[in-house]
């Protein structure tokens, strides 16, 4: 028997919602996220679960890779909505930890997302 069933929010709308409720909008204090945040956000609607082990197949609970959660960052950074972190004394770039610079407007979907990134080149 085929699963039909989808989850109530993309990926995209998940750390769309999650950077949003982050975000302050100030010029004295910036806002520093993580991947690993990105992915307990993800995790944490409890429809959705990181492939981490071999395939199994859940009924109401779909399956989400890194990959995935690093395509929408990395469109998201190169929109402007968040930029890389470096270090203030060596100026090296610190893995896995993303600041956010703006807002991202309610009405953009991913599709429009992919749409400014790719126009971005």
């Amino acid at each position: 028997m085929e699963n039909n069933w989808k989850p109530s929010k993309t990926i995209y709308q998940i750390i769309k919602e999650f950077i949003n409720e982050k975000y302050i909008d100030t010029d004295t204090q910036s806002v520093i996220i993580t991947r690993q945040e990105l992915m307990r956000a993800i995790e944490a609607t409890g429809e959705y679960i990181l492939l981490i082990e071999p395939y199994r197949k859940i009924s109401k609970v779909k399956i989400f890779s890194e990959s995935t959660v690093d395509t929408i960052r990395n469109q998201l950074e190169k929109c402007g909505y968040l930029s890389k972190c470096y270090d203030q004394t060596t100026g090296k770039l610190i893995l896995g930890k993303y600041k956010i610079e703006k807002q991202i407007p309610e009405d953009l979907s991913g599709s429009e997302l992919r749409k400014h990134y790719n126009q971005s080149f």
